[in-house]
């Protein structure tokens, strides 16, 4: 979702630099995330969008992530507020 509001860029995570541990990008990544880091908001994301369809698709629990249904209803609900 993340890339969608980047116009395909990947994002990147604000506190880990590109150069710390080279060719162990994905362990990082995981080793950030399990310590709460997620993606900023992208820039030309509205906030509503982040806050309620994004960012709670990565919670560390699986069983805590919105269902589909429930993103289904969130993203109805945001665009008709658009």
């Amino acid at each position: 979702m993340c890339e969608l509001f980047n116009w395909g860029e990947e994002p990147k995570l604000t506190n880990i630099s590109s150069t710390d541990n080279e060719g162990q990008e994905q362990q990082v990544f995981l080793e950030a995330l399990e310590r709460g880091t997620r993606f900023p908001c992208p820039p030309t994301c509205p906030q509503s969008v982040y806050i309620r369809i994004i960012y709670p698709c990565w919670h560390s629990d699986p069983h805590e992530r919105p269902a589909f249904a429930v993103l289904v209803h969130e993203t109805h609900d945001l665009l008709t507020q658009y």
